[in-house]
């Protein structure tokens, strides 16, 4: 066993790169992520492709490494120049990212140096970041530091998990009050919403689509009466 675990170890040392193979890798990354940046003000927002990026799946892993080089032209024709662009200006379809480069740099250290911040005992210094950072998103909304908290999720989705979550869990929300629960939204809803209505176990709770009005706003009194309906 202690020959096998040695021998792994040889075959996992391979996969550290060098000082040297480091710098080429972020000498060749960073000229890619500068060339993008500087092309967004006339780059497309949504690139109509007909490979559809499918060399990607004709590129299977294997034993043998690729080139930075070609990895780059690979991920610069199948990734970056298929589909929606959410860093060019042009696109509005939904809320994305920044694409801040500051952002990015962050989230390179916090991969490189892979501290864990999901405990203070793992980490005090990351967790007071992000504590941080909750903190300074309070102000900006104008909330106070004695009413208000929360925490920082990987994107809406899970938001709106944690959001239904905590309503289910404040209303007291047990299995067996969930079939006559109502859940009301807009047609504008997120399909986020849905999928997380069923993971947080109320797949089976009523639901009431209510309109909008010319604001885009659930109307009140229409909500109100099929509130009165209800009881």
């Amino acid at each position: 066993m202690k020959e096998q675990i040695l021998t792994l170890e040889k075959l996992a040392a391979s996969l550290e790169a060098t000082s040297q193979e480091r710098h080429q890798l972020n000498q060749a990354v960073t000229t890619y992520v500068d060339e993008f940046i500087n092309e967004l003000p006339t780059s497309k927002s949504y690139y109509a492709t007909n490979h559809e990026g499918v060399a990607i799946s004709e590129t299977p892993v294997g034993k043998y490494p690729m080139g930075i080089d070609e990895i780059l032209d690979l991920y610069r024709h199948n990734v970056d120049e298929t589909g929606i662009n959410p860093a060019s200006g042009r696109h509005l379809g939904y809320i994305p990212g920044g694409g801040l480069f500051h952002s990015a740099v962050a989230d390179y250290l916090a991969a490189a140096t892979n501290r864990y911040s999901g405990l203070y005992f793992g980490n005090p210094g990351a967790v007071r970041i992000e504590n941080q950072v909750i903190k300074w998103l309070c102000q900006l909304v104008g909330y106070t530091q004695e009413n208000a908290f929360g925490n920082l999720s990987s994107g809406g989705s899970i938001a709106n998990l944690i959001a239904i979550c905590a309503a289910r869990d404040n209303k007291n929300i047990r299995a067996r009050d969930v079939e006559n629960s109502v859940v009301y939204y807009s047609r504008q809803v997120h399909h986020c919403v849905i999928k997380a209505l069923r993971i947080g176990g109320l797949w089976e709770v009523q639901t009431r689509e209510i309109p909008m009005d010319s604001n885009l706003k659930m109307s009140r009194l229409t909500c109100c009466k099929n509130k009165l309906k209800k009881t």
